[in-house]
């Protein structure tokens, strides 16, 4: 009796532990995974995203045989890890950066520093989509750059199996002629405040 009580407690806790991992909640940020600040005011050139520095061992490599060198991997949350390099701040530096990646069969994608990723009035941010895995929206934000939009995207982190990928810095009153571009090349986009 008292060995099935002990393991019913033990499913129930079970149960309770993943409810709260997978809603984000107070018992996913004890475990230590949260965001972590970029102080940077530069623009970042971003090749992919990935869980761990072994998944990013291919990356690296396969980037660097198409000439880039010097990538840096920095942690987004505790269970991203960014690949790619900051100071990208020119649009024109940009372009040069996304053709070069693209004759090498790569895409790449430019997250804006933190504070332009900063709630404001006038400003409103495009969702992809809401992916159950980082590799899954991985892949979202490259296909995404592959078919031109690059310019202020991210993965945003809302809890374990929930990965949004996202546009910044959309100026209001703009929502329709970008979901439109967006639909035309199969994408459905919403908005949301910044």
């Amino acid at each position: 009796m008292v060995r099935r009580a002990l393991i019913l407690a033990a499913v129930a806790g079970g149960l309770v532990f993943a409810v709260a991992q997978a809603t984000g909640s107070p018992a996913r940020q004890q475990q230590g995974c949260r965001s972590f600040a970029n102080p940077s005011h530069h623009w970042d050139a971003v090749f992919a995203h990935t869980t761990s520095r072994t998944q990013a061992g291919p990356w690296v490599g396969k980037l660097a045989h198409i000439g880039f060198t010097g990538l840096q991997l920095e942690k987004d949350y505790c269970d991203d890890l960014e690949i790619g390099f900051t100071g990208v701040d020119s649009p024109s530096r940009r372009d040069e950066i996304a053709r070069e990646a693209m004759q090498g069969g790569r895409t790449v994608s430019f997250e804006p520093p933190d504070i332009l990723k900063a709630s404001r009035p006038g400003v409103v941010k495009a969702v992809f989509g809401t992916l159950p895995t980082l590799s899954r929206a991985n892949r979202l934000e490259l296909d995404m750059a592959w078919h031109g939009f690059r310019e202020g995207s991210d993965i945003e982190r809302l809890g374990l199996h929930s990965w949004r990928v996202v546009i910044y810095n959309l100026p209001e009153g703009s929502q329709d002629g970008f979901a439109a571009e967006a639909a035309a090349v199969g994408y459905h986009v919403t908005f949301l405040p910044q």
